[in-house]
């Protein structure tokens, strides 16, 4: 199961299950307030009997819990059934055998409280068997919601799989004749050529890593200097009005060095289009234990929104933009924090936290 559908599932879970808990709650309070009223109902008509079997019988023994005894008619109202919150009075008239008096028949607080007791115990086991009953439920309709999102990713998978395919053949090919004729021919119009074609092919790359959920990122230790260096080197002959300005200590890192390397290629390829003249772009690691990418270009507006799609789709109609989501997606999964600062008309530098990955 990919990311995406592990997190539809699971939110699918979690509200089904959060709106029926609250349904249970409900249900349940309603109905406790409900059988409690008629617990107090039922013990009410039972004091009354216990009166009037002391007034018309004379019977003083009654269930344990339970006292009778008489009062003047000033002590309490009658006939009435009172809750005092620490017991329950019945009161009712002494008859003809007590005419100045009332009879008073006290349940002690246990009494209740024992019923009450086994009220919630039982709603607690109604409810215990209807929430696991419930969660197969949400199991069952959660998995069913899924099914046509898995088949959309699994069609769209192999779409996406084939695109790649059929675009990395002719990439290859051109890429081998180009070679060939830049043996021949030290031409600037080749050379533009090749970048063109080298931007496809990261493109498609990015492509790849963007769609392909079921990528296997495998961490190991990575030197941060050697890294940078084969990065650049690589870099520096695709951009060749760039300067490089690179200051890295040799630092190992636990990470996944094709992530890594996306993340940095992509960084470098947009600072590098974007910024025209004299390109500057300085790589390095500051006192925090921040990777630091750093350009010279006219800085970027509503910073808020740079890795937002809409804006990216803006800023290039090669689609360009495509990196700066694939740098944030890549850094979140990295566990690298990346952060931004950058002021108009100085440049950009793009921060990444990389003191959680080093070795010691």
């Amino acid at each position: 199961m990919k990311t995406n559908e592990k997190q539809t599932f699971i939110r699918f879970m979690m509200i089904y299950l959060l709106i029926s808990l609250l349904l249970f709650i409900s249900l349940s309070y309603y109905y406790y307030a409900d059988q409690k009223r008629s617990i107090e109902s039922q013990l009410s008509i039972e004091m009354s009997q216990m009166g009037g079997q002391f007034r018309e019988q004379g019977i003083e023994k009654f269930p344990e819990g339970f006292n009778v005894t008489l009062h003047s008619k000033q002590s309490y109202p009658y006939p009435a059934f009172i809750n005092n919150e620490k017991n329950y009075l019945s009161t009712s008239c002494g008859g003809f055998d007590y005419p100045d008096e009332i009879i008073v028949v006290e349940a002690e607080e246990q009494i209740i409280a024992s019923r009450t007791s086994a009220l919630l115990h039982k709603i607690f086991t109604f409810m215990g068997i209807a929430f696991m009953v419930n969660f197969l439920i949400a199991l069952l309709l959660s998995w069913i919601s899924l099914l046509p999102i898995r088949q959309a990713n699994k069609e769209f998978k192999e779409f996406v799989d084939d695109v790649i395919h059929d675009l990395n053949a002719p990439i290859s090919a051109i890429n081998i004749n180009l070679e060939n004729l830049k043996n021949k021919y030290n031409d600037k119009q080749l050379n533009r050529i090749s970048r063109s074609v080298d931007t496809i092919k990261n493109l498609y790359l990015n492509l790849e890593i963007l769609l392909k959920q079921e990528y296997k990122r495998t961490n190991i230790s990575t030197n941060l200097s050697k890294e940078i260096y084969d990065i650049v080197d690589q870099l520096e002959a695709l951009f060749p009005h760039v300067t490089f300005k690179v200051d890295v200590p040799d630092i190992q890192l636990m990470i996944n060095p094709f992530s890594f390397e996306r993340i940095i290629s992509n960084l470098i390829e947009n600072s590098a289009k974007y910024v025209k003249d004299d390109v500057i772009i300085t790589l390095g690691v500051d006192e925090k234990n921040r990777f630091f990418i750093k350009d010279n270009g006219p800085g970027i507006e509503n910073i808020e929104l740079l890795f937002s799609r809409a804006k990216q789709a803006k800023k290039s109609n090669l689609g360009y933009g495509l990196g700066l989501n694939i740098i944030k997606k890549l850094s979140k999964e990295c566990a690298i924090d990346l952060t931004v600062e950058s002021k108009k008309n100085e440049g950009t530098i793009f921060y990444f936290d990389i003191s959680l990955l080093i070795i010691k």
